[in-house]
C-alpha cells in the first residue's frame, strides 16, 4: 500500500467515526424531541382534567339549594377522583396552571363544606 492509499484509509475512518458519532448525535435528538413531544401531551392531559373537575363542580354547586344531599355526594366523588389522580400544582410549571389547580381544591373544599 503506497503512503496515499494509508492516509485516504485514515481519512474513511476519521469520516466513519463522525458520520457515526453524527448519528448518535440525531438519535439523541430525536429522543429527547420525543420525550418532550409526551410531556406536552401529558401536561395538556393534567389540565384539562383539572378543567373537567373544575368544570363540574362549579355545575355542582349550582344544585346546592335544591339537592344539598346529592351535592355533597357527587362533591365528594369529584374530591376523590381529584385526589386519586395525584396531580398537585407542583407537577405544573407555569405560575397560572398552578393557581388554577389550587383554587380548584378549593372551591371542592367549600362546596363540600
Amino acid at each position: 500500500m503506497s503512503k496515499w492509499d494509508w492516509i485516504h484509509a485514515g481519512l474513511e475512518a476519521a469520516a466513519y467515526t463522525e458520520a457515526q458519532a453524527a448519528r448518535r448525535n440525531l438519535e439523541a435528538m430525536r429522543t429527547a424531541s420525543e420525550i418532550e413531544s409526551a410531556r406536552r401531551l401529558l401536561l395538556e392531559a393534567m389540565k384539562n382534567f383539572v378543567f373537567d373537575i373544575s368544570r363540574d363542580i362549579q355545575m355542582v354547586e349550582e344544585q346546592i339549594p335544591t339537592a344539598p344531599l346529592q351535592t355533597y355526594i357527587v362533591s365528594k366523588l369529584l374530591d376523590q377522583r381529584f385526589s386519586d389522580s395525584g396531580l398537585s400544582a407542583d407537577l405544573f410549571p407555569d405560575f397560572q396552571d398552578k393557581e388554577y389547580v389550587f383554587q380548584t381544591q378549593k372551591k371542592l373544599s367549600e362546596v363540600i363544606e
